[in-house]
Parts: structure tokens; sequence; C-alpha cells
């Protein structure tokens, strides 16, 4: 289950009545193995022989057909040599963890929608256990699967042998979803409704045939910024709609100011109350620019638009004069309880015994510890390192069964952990910490007041491969950039990272530079399919300010060879006339970057309070901003310095007809490379 924690929530005290890992999937489907299987008890089963080759359970029960659910697995008798098949398909070993003689996490592989049988193999004496009907592949996948509170959100069902014809009826929860079109056989499209914030059921049906019913199947959250919604519908033909909607809330805009710009017409309307603004016009037939603005709202504009549906979603302007009578309240409110995490670092070298540390190194002072700490991962590859207190150390002191115990406290939610196992210095005026081991477990379930138990990571991974960069970049100049900084961070999931406190290299910025990162593990077993993504930045001065050129979230997915990174972006030339874009219509001249699939610029204002987002397809030459001066005189439009942003992203795949913007450009950086300028001058 997917859960969503509300911002400035704060974490309290936790029961001490232990739950486990996972949700215990019920036997009715029964075991079959050449040896009996334990007896259900406390926790799973009691007193287990963790010698007998048996499946108890499996958690979560359900899934995507398309694969990718991280799965834990109960039963006794697991090995380093142990594997599972999936109704008849292998799990590879990269997508495998064994935890110990009773636990093992991996990935679903893709299947048919149904019930499947989980098997484990015993590679030693070739015995086998079956957990029949352990697992139920979904109907379909809804994408995205998330999306705002108000609705709006324009979404794919995709099926497989799903026959999708006539005219299905989909719901969200109870509520219809708008404006249903039957793609192809397996897929189909519509509009969500409105609704509570948390997961919701979805349910399709069509005449003559069973509902297909997929619990938990889609998130209304809140949005987190503004790159949510996008370009959806079909292609223009004389018509447009545009969907407003607050990024805070979900909730529709209304009242917002639309203009429409096309090579022939400039069109203005507003908003009504469901956020809604249309548009008919001869000239909505090749590409329209759309931009959304608004009262106490940051301005957002789509360029070269093709198709007949934009969804935008705008910040609200963080400005007290920008409230209904007192002053808005930022973060604080309820606190909400969080939960616990319990479980050992291991390794599994060491045969489920409490032994391991044997990858690092014995101290050769008397102010040197070995020592692990056990993170939360990062949503942002760019995070710096940040050592934990001495008390949080484990030890080779530690308690522990079959490792060393440690314990987390976190929000309610989805978390994944990684463990760095090393040397620290400990002096009267430093902490030095350097890793040589990592661990890593995902997919845990934290809930609020409880205790997840068993939650163990393997340190067999050595921290012992190096990335080799080949950096072209730009000719330092008087006015900057004059210096590089490249870090590196390991990719653990979706906007999941592993932050390393070596991984992060500094040097004087030559056209030609380069950069070795030492001290990364082996992109194999938990980390099979992982890879390293990199952020290399020019900046200007000791203190790294503006003009920055940078290639953020770049994607390596091997150490093996030398990798060459190049394609920073110089100053805009639209730049080199100051303008004032909040109160003129302004022309931006592009140049075009035929190496970017999508453009994203932000013309800042007020010392950072206003900000204007224009996004263009890579292939724009140029477009022009309306004058927002027919918005009313207290709309927030700030005077002194523009600092401009310019983001470059390639993104595999990519078309812009037909995009949801949040997959595109918000911190999913596994997905994309992009090349960044930003620079600041007085108009």
């Amino acid at each position: 289950m997917r859960s969503a924690a509300a911002l400035g929530f704060l974490l309290v005290g936790c029961s001490s009545n232990p739950i486990t890992a996972i949700n215990p999937y019920a036997l009715d489907g029964g075991i079959s193995s050449t040896e009996p299987a334990p007896a259900p008890g406390d926790g799973g089963f009691a007193a287990p022989d963790t010698k007998t080759l048996a499946l108890v359970s499996l958690a979560p029960s359900h899934g995507p057909w398309t694969g990718g659910t991280r799965v834990t697995v109960r039963g006794t008798g697991f090995s380093s040599t142990t594997t599972f098949r999936v109704g008849g398909v292998d799990i590879s070993f990269g997508d495998l963890l064994i935890g110990d003689a009773t636990r093992a996490t991996f990935l679903m592989p893709a299947g048919t929608p149904g019930v499947a049988t989980v098997e484990v193999i015993d590679g030693g004496t070739g015995r086998t256990a079956r957990l029949r009907d352990a697992f139920e592949y979904d109907a379909f996948v809804v994408e995205p699967g998330t999306g705002a509170l108000g609705g709006g959100t324009r979404v794919i069902v995709r099926g497989k042998g799903a026959q999708y014809t006539g005219t299905p009826t989909v719901r969200f929860g109870a509520k219809l979803c708008a404006d249903v079109a039957v793609l192809d056989a397996d897929r189909l499209s519509c509009v969500t409704p409105s609704n509570a914030a948390g997961p919701a059921p979805v349910t399709v049906s069509m005449t003559g045939v069973p509902d297909a019913l997929v619990s938990e199947a889609f998130l209304y959250e809140d949005s987190p910024d503004g790159y949510r919604g996008g370009l959806s519908g079909g292609a223009l033909n004389g018509t447009l709609k545009v969907l407003a909607l607050d990024a805070t809330t979900g909730f529709p805009l209304a009242g917002a100011t639309v203009f429409a710009h096309t090579a022939t017409a400039d069109l203005t309307t507003l908003s009504n109350a469901q956020g809604r603004a249309d548009f008919a016009d001869p000239s909505l037939h090749t590409a329209v620019t759309v931009t959304v603005a608004s009262k106490c709202h940051q301005p957002f504009t789509f360029a070269d638009v093709p198709v007949d549906t934009v969804t935008v979603y705008t910040n609200a302007v963080m400005d007290p004069s920008c409230a209904d009578g007192d002053p808005p309240t930022f973060g604080g409110g309820q606190s909400a309880p969080g939960g616990a995490i319990h479980g050992e670092i291991t390794w599994t070298s060491a045969e489920f015994k409490r032994e391991g540390w044997k990858n690092v190194p014995a101290p050769t002072r008397p102010d040197e510890f070995r020592v692990a700490y056990v993170f939360d991962s990062s949503t942002d590859p760019r995070s710096t390192f940040q050592l934990p207190a001495p008390e949080a150390a484990i030890t080779p002191s530690s308690t522990g069964v079959h490792g060393y115990s440690y314990e987390r406290t976190r929000l309610p939610g989805n978390a994944t952990l990684y463990a760095l196992a090393g040397l620290e210095l400990r002096t009267a005026t430093e902490r030095r910490f350097t890793p040589y081991a990592f661990g890593l477990a995902r997919g845990i379930t934290v809930t609020a007041g409880q205790v997840t138990t068993g939650v163990d990571l393997s340190l067999d991974n050595a921290l012992d491969r190096a990335l080799s960069l080949d950096i072209s970049t730009l000719a330092p100049s008087a006015a900057g950039p004059d210096r590089l900084d490249v870090s590196a961070a390991v990719a653990l999931g979706t906007a999941a990272y592993a932050i390393l406190p070596s991984a992060i290299q500094r040097i004087p910025l030559s056209s030609r530079s380069s950069v070795s990162i030492v001290g990364l593990p082996a992109l194999a077993r938990d980390l099979a399919g992982a890879g390293i993504v990199v952020d290399a930045r020019a900046t200007t001065g000791p203190n790294r300010d503006l003009p920055i050129s940078a290639i953020s979230g770049y994607r390596i997915a091997s150490l093996d060879v030398s990798t060459s990174l190049g394609g920073f972006l110089a100053l805009p030339a639209f730049l080199g006339t100051p303008f004032t874009p909040f109160t003129e219509a302004v022309p931006l001249d592009f140049e075009a970057h035929p190496g970017c699939s999508l453009v994203v610029t932000k013309i800042v204002s007020g010392g950072g309070l206003v900000s204007w987002t224009v996004v263009a397809p890579g292939s724009s030459t140029g477009l022009s901003l309306p004058s927002l001066s027919t918005l009313p005189a207290d709309s927030d439009l700030r005077a002194g310095a523009l600092r401009v942003r310019m983001n470059c992203a390639r993104i595999d795949g990519f078309s812009y007809d037909r995009m949801r913007l949040g997959q595109a450009t918000e911190p999913a950086w596994n997905a994309f490379s992009a090349r960044a300028y930003q620079g600041t001058y007085a108009r």
C-alpha cells in the first residue's frame, strides 16, 4: 500500500507492539513440499526448523501485471543457493536478496492478469516448495498512478488481453472518470474525478463481461510542485481546453487569466469555478503557446502546444500579503505518529552467523573504530552526506541474533534504507567516516505507531568501484563560471538515492577535465539494474555562485568504462537585452537544442518570490510571453534583479504532444539528463 504524508508532521513515540514487515497471505492455496510445513504461530510460525524448505507467506499479495512489485517471502530453509519462480518464470539473481534462512525479497517479473503460484527451489538438493495462487497480477495498471485531489489528471488504463471496446465505464472509488476513450484493445484513457487523499480503487465496467477491479490502483495526493499536469488529448482542431489547478492543494483555480497565443491571434479568457478555460478559434490548428496566471500564483507557460488539452499546476506565492485575513501558517499543525523499523545489518558470507566486518579493515590507531550506520534514502541525488551522531553507530559489540541490531524512526509510508560500514576517526577536533561496505533494503512498509521488524541489510557489496568521467565543459571566463563540482549518487529506485561521503570532486574549471570518483558499490545483486546518477556543475567563485551551468541527473549504468560528459549550456541569447517580462510582452529567442527533448526556463523575480516557468520542446526557436499588465495591480509582480534558469532535458522515448510533465522534469533523475544554465542580471 502506498502512503502519503503531509509536510510539517512530527514524529512521536512509537508503540512497543511490533508487527512483521509483511501482511501474511492466507494459506488457502495450501503448501506443497517434499517435507511438511511448519505450523502457523506467533510472528508467522512458531519455533521454525530452518532446515526444512517451505513457503509460508508472501506480501504484498497483488501488484501490476507489468511486474516490478517488490515482495517479501517468509518461509524456512532458505540459503545462498535458493532460487524462486513465479508463474513458471525464474527470478533473476540480481532481483533476489536472501535476508536469512526465513526471509527473502525479490522483484516480481511481468506476468498475466490472474493468480500465480510461487515456488522456492533448493539449488543443492533440487527440492521444491510451492505456495499456490500466492500472488495475483492486477487486471490493469493506471498510468500515471498518482494525481491531484481536485482531479483533472488524464490517465491511461492499460490492460493485457483486456479487449476494451464500446463505451466502458471507469470509476475511481465511487466517482466516474470523465472523457473515457478507447485507444486500442488494451488501453483506454479518461480524466480523473476529484477525491479524498489516499489510495483509491479503480473499476472498469463493460457490457457483457464482469467488472475488473484493482484496489489501491491510484493515489490521490497533494501536488508537491508545479510540474504535475502536462499535455494530453487529441491534435488541435479549432478548440482548446485548459485546466488550471493549485499545485499545493490540487484544487481548481477559479478566475485565473489564461492566454492562448497562436501565429495569427492572441486569445484571453478566465477559468471557471472548475478551473477550466475553453477556447474556440480558427487559428487553433497548428501550435499554441498557453500561459496561466493568477493573483498570488506563479505564472506558467507551455510553448508550441500541438494538442487540445493542457493541465497546469501553479504554485502559490508564499507572501503574507496573499493571505485572506491572517497571514498564512506554513508547516506545524497536528503532529502525526511515526513508525519504527527494526532489523540487523548482516554479512551473508557468514552463513547467517553473527560474524562479518571482513570487508572493513581493522583499525590502525586507538581513536579509529569499526562502525556502521543505517540511512534513509534521499529524494534528491544532489543531497549532501550527513554523518549521524556517534550514538547512532552500530559496532561489533552491538547486540543481535545473526547480525548487529539497528532501529530507525520515520514517518509512515514506504521506505528504502541503505547501510554503510567502515572506519570512523574520532578526535577532539574531527570526525571522519570512510565507508567500505554497502547494504540495501527496499519496499519497507512503515505504519504509524507500530514497529516493523525483521528488516535486515546485508553488507556484502564492497565500495571498491570507481567512476571515470571525461568532461567537456565551458571555457572559464572573468564573469564565470570558473570551477567545477562533480558528485555521484546511487539510484536505488524511483526518487530514492544513496548519498556517499566520498562521491564528490571539486576542481578548477577547464574546457576539458578528467575526473575519477572512487568508493562506489558494484551494480550487482541487490543493485542489479540500478545506476549511478552524476551531477556536474560549473559554478562561479568560492561560494559557487551564479552564473551556473550544469548537467544534472546524468544516469550511468556501468562502471566498467569511462563516460564522456558534455553539452553544458552557455548564456542564452535573449538575456543580452534587459526586459520586463511580467509587465510587457517579450519575445524570447531560443536557440534550437537538438540534443534536448524539453527546455524548461524559469524567470525569477522578487528575490525568488515569484517564478515564471516556461516549458518548450527542444526544437523551439522562439516564443512570445504575454503581458501580465491586465492582471490586478497587486498580482505579485516584483521589481529588482531577474534570475534566469534554463534546463535542457533529454528523455528517452519523449513525445511532447502526449506527456505528463511530472514524468519529464520533476526530480525523477533516473529518467533523463538535464543541462542547465542559471544566471542573474538587473533589468
